[in-house]
């Protein structure tokens, strides 16, 4: 994450956004303990071919942000 941070402030680019699913509660956790918050104007749900359906959670942090270590 730290990695990622670092290339994308290196590289001008203002914003990282992440995706994820609800069942990923460990992923949250890690996006979260890095400073990144719930961008819900960027989620949506899709429906799958067999019917069901799935929501695509959005995390997003300004790479402008003093870099967090993971606690």
């Amino acid at each position: 994450m730290g990695h990622v941070l670092l290339l994308a402030r290196l590289r001008g680019i203002p914003r990282v956004v992440l995706n994820t699913g609800p069942d990923m509660l460990a992923a949250q956790r890690l996006y979260e303990r890095f400073g990144f918050a719930r961008l819900h104007d960027r989620e949506y749900t899709f429906e799958r071919p067999d019917g069901t359906s799935f929501l695509m959670m959005a995390y997003g942090r300004d790479t402008d942000e003093r870099e967090r270590r993971a606690g």
